[in-house]
């Protein structure tokens, strides 16, 4: 990456102009992205009436992560 950064653009800051050049930059960016997602895929969800969930008491209207 290194390498790439450097033969692109040299000894200067990296600009936004130069992000189409960057191939391999692009990849780790995009794989960072797909292993680690920013928002979380499945919506939380609401429980409809007063429940017990592995022994915990679910109070109804609560929010419940998957």
């Amino acid at each position: 990456m290194f390498k790439e950064i450097g033969s692109v653009v040299g000894t200067r800051c990296v600009n936004e102009d130069d992000l189409p050049k960057l191939k391999y930059l692009e990849a780790i960016v995009k794989e960072t992205l797909r292993k680690h997602t920013p928002v979380p895929i499945l919506p939380p969800r609401h429980v409809d009436k007063d429940t017990k969930l592995l022994g915990y008491d679910i109070k109804k209207g609560w929010q419940v992560k998957s």
